[in-house]
């Protein structure tokens, strides 16, 4: 008997797992969340299987600059969202913390979500898994286009269902229906419907489905895939890739959208998009392999995902971030560079001579290696984390660097690192003159190498045409600097559109930074060099939207500069994201913390009233202030600062850990960047942040007047939370890290 109940048990467990695999390999619907008024999270299988990807001609007969070459790639099994993820999917996910979003058909919720970017659309799905307990995750871009092609049911068309785009995409040659846009009047709603020139994001499943069953892999909103961006593929057979391990860099955006031409939205078009950007036609899908549990090999969870807080150095003459441990390198391909803490480095390029000796560092961006003979090789960094960085050397090409073991790269273990015999001070290894006081540098300074004209529109330009050089887009940039003015300028050729990314006055320190202070006060900051024959200008961006991208300048006559276009659009200067995030050294003497027990004593979220202990407490740190700035040349104080007013919010006892950081710099816009377990908040007036966790629950409400602060969280417990400040009509939103 207990034999036949064995038996029966063994046949119940065998007839349950055939079962479970029968419905793992069937689409689904994500039941563990609930979209009220609108379309469910539905998923669709995708039966792996060996494929041709990147453009042949035969799937696409214009293949695009990056779409090659085609190659053989074997996926495992996996799911993929039917539709876009849309608005009404991320509000069931994330709640009210819904982006604004542009061009968009008006009260919908099955719009695709769009305006995100890289790490805010991981975000979500991090929230969605902790909700479902799976791991959904961004498909890979083999993934992306293997489903866009209709998988094992491919009928090998252009488009994503068929060769008609009208078919399956939404694109810029659409006849759109017309949107109806609504307004207040005197409490009383007014609604009239309007064309909308050049379309609107649409609703989700309005076009045909491929042959899997997906909606809207060509058109309606290009998709952010997991893959970093390289300008073409691995040559031999793969086996489901995850594309480059770097992973805080540009990315890659699948499927065309509303904005463009019905060429850009084929199953093998694909763009690059700085990881930071955040465009009106930018969304994505979500993706789950056949595993639930489980996410490919080599690939970050999303939960993992951080945007990298804003890094700033100690203002000392030897920057710590760049110094590697033993067995440790900094790495561009074969290109490899060891700092070590004794002050002996040595940079080994892919061809030439190695470059060797005691370093040091200025400014927190210049870094000078300097030879036993007294030869002096400068290099200008951005760190954008603890494990990325762009570098050039002076005069020469930027590139992306990662903190490696030397194990895994080529020849990095048998590099000799010199042996110091005797050791100078860091001062001594630093040009005269390099060193500046970055909370209030000097502002006379203009590299005459980058004037290029006497008046805007005339003499010549610096231009980086992505289309000719097969860059990853459709964009062009420019900038013009004349002896009073800088502008920088972007032209979306698909689109006939430009718009200003910085411009106003500008200044540069020592051949290596560059700040454009616009009308505004908005400051946008570069690191910059020009080659040697001063035909080629190259920058690293400080940029909210770009940080630590880069970019490649030629020379030219204006006359000759492709298919110009005067800009159209108004400047980033109104983008949330489009200031810089160059923060200052932090032990230069003019940052000051503010005892958070006597601020909040009895002051207002508004700032605007304050105890007679909180003013007595500011006002000896502005002393403070003035006391030291004296020493560093540095006057800055304002009585604004010593109103200051941070609240409790709804339980002082919960805000013992806070010592928000007053940094000694005018601040005549307003700003919101994310630091290791701290926010950086630049106000212009009267400002209030706000700080909620994931699930939506308020965690802290504080109060500030006019002026620059750093806010530390590290009190909180780990985890990831939203941030948001508000100051008049200006609104920011972010994320912020606690580790």
């Amino acid at each position: 008997m207990s034999s036949t109940k064995a038996i029966f048990k063994t046949t119940l467990a065998a007839i349950a797992a055939m079962s479970s695999i029968v419905f793992a390999q069937s689409n689904f619907t994500e039941n563990s969340v609930t979209v009220p008024n609108g379309k469910s999270l539905d998923m669709i299988f995708v039966e792996g299987g060996t494929f041709n990807m990147g453009c042949s001609g035969r799937s696409n007969p214009s293949c695009g600059p990056n779409e090659g070459s085609a190659h053989s790639v074997t996926l495992d099994d996996y799911y993929i969202g039917k539709y876009e993820v849309t608005r009404a999917q991320w509000r069931a996910v994330m709640g009210d913390d819904t982006p604004s979003m542009m061009f968009a058909v008006a009260d919908s919720n099955d719009i695709p979500i769009n305006t995100i970017d890289w790490y805010y659309a991981n975000e979500f799905v991090c929230a969605l898994n902790e909700k479902t307990g799976k791991k959904y995750r961004l498909a890979t871009e083999a993934e992306w286009e293997f489903a866009a092609r209709g998988g094992k049911k491919s009928k090998g068309t252009a488009y994503s269902g068929s060769a008609n785009a009208d078919d399956v995409a939404w694109h810029s040659g659409s006849t759109f229906p017309p949107i109806r846009v609504c307004m207040e009047y005197n409490g009383r709603p007014f609604c009239s419907e309007m064309n909308m020139p050049g379309g609107t994001a649409q609703l989700v499943g309005g076009k045909a489905p491929n042959e899997l069953g997906i909606h809207d892999m060509s058109g309606n909103v290009r998709e952010w895939t997991y893959d970093s961006f390289s300008q073409s593929y691995s040559s031999g057979a793969v086996t489901n890739p995850t594309g480059p391990a770097q992973l805080h860099t540009q990315k890659i955006r699948r499927g065309g959208s509303y904005m463009v031409e019905a060429v850009n939205s084929t199953v093998t078009a694909r763009l690059i998009r700085s990881i930071e950007g955040a465009d009106g036609d930018l969304g994505f899908r979500l993706a789950l392999s056949k595993n639930q549990n489980t996410i490919p090999a080599n690939m970050v969870a999303p939960c993992d995902i951080h945007s990298p807080p804003v890094s700033h150095g100690k203002g000392t003459l030897r920057d710590d971030r760049l110094i590697t441990k033993d067995g440790e390198v900094w790495a561009n391909g074969s290109t490899v560079l060891i700092v070590k803490e004794n002050g002996a480095a040595v940079m080994k390029p892919s061809f030439g001579s190695n470059v060797s000796g005691e370093w040091a560092t200025a400014n927190d961006f210049a870094l000078y290696i300097t030879s036993s003979s007294g030869a002096r090789k400068k290099y200008i960094y951005y760190i954008k984390s603890e494990t990325d960085m762009s570098l050039m050397e002076d005069n020469g090409m930027p590139g992306r660097w990662e903190r490696k073991p030397a194990s895994e790269v080529s020849g990095a273990s048998s590099i000799a690192v010199p042996t110091i015999a005797n050791p100078k001070q860091p001062e001594e290894l630093i040009p005269a003159g390099a060193i500046f006081n970055m909370n209030d540098p000097p502002t006379n300074g203009k590299d005459q190498r980058l004037i290029v004209a006497q008046s805007l529109g005339s003499g010549n330009a610096w231009v980086q045409d992505n289309v000719a050089i097969g860059a990853g887009g459709y964009h062009r940039y420019r900038f013009d600097y004349t002896p009073d003015t800088a502008r920088f300028v972007v032209w979306d050729v698909t689109m006939n559109s430009s718009v200003i990314i910085s411009t106003g006055k500008w200044f540069t320190l020592d051949n290596t930074f560059l700040r454009i202070i616009g009308d505004n006060g908005r400051r946008y900051d570069y690191l910059y060099t020009v080659t040697a024959n001063g035909n080629t200008h190259y920058h690293i961006s400080f940029q909210g939207y770009e940080r630590g991208d880069f970019r490649m300048f030629e020379k030219m006559a204006v006359g000759n500069v492709p298919q110009w276009k005067e800009p159209t659009m108004d400047p980033y200067a109104t983008n949330k994201n489009g200031g810089s995030t160059y923060l200052p050294p932090d032990s230069v003497g003019v940052v000051q913390v503010v005892s958070s027990s006597s601020a909040r004593s009895s002051s207002s979220v508004g700032g605007g009233t304050s105890s007679s202990s909180n003013s007595s407490s500011l006002r000896s740190s502005s002393s403070a202030r003035s006391s030291s700035s004296s020493a560093g040349g540095v006057v800055s104080s304002s009585s604004a600062k010593e109103d200051i007013g941070i609240s409790g919010g709804e339980s002082s006892s919960s805000y013992e850990d806070i010592s928000p950081v007053i940094l000694s710099q005018a601040v005549f816009s307003n700003g919101l960047n994310a630091m290791q377990n701290a926010v950086n908040l630049q106000a212009a007036g009267n400002a209030t942040i706000q700080i909620f966790d994931l699930k939506g629950n308020a965690v802290r409400t504080l109060g500030f007047a006019q002026g620059n602060y750093v806010v530390h969280i590290a009190d909180l417990p780990r985890g990831l939370y939203i941030v948001k400040a508000s100051s008049g009509s200006w609104k920011q939103t972010i994320t912020v890290p606690v580790k």
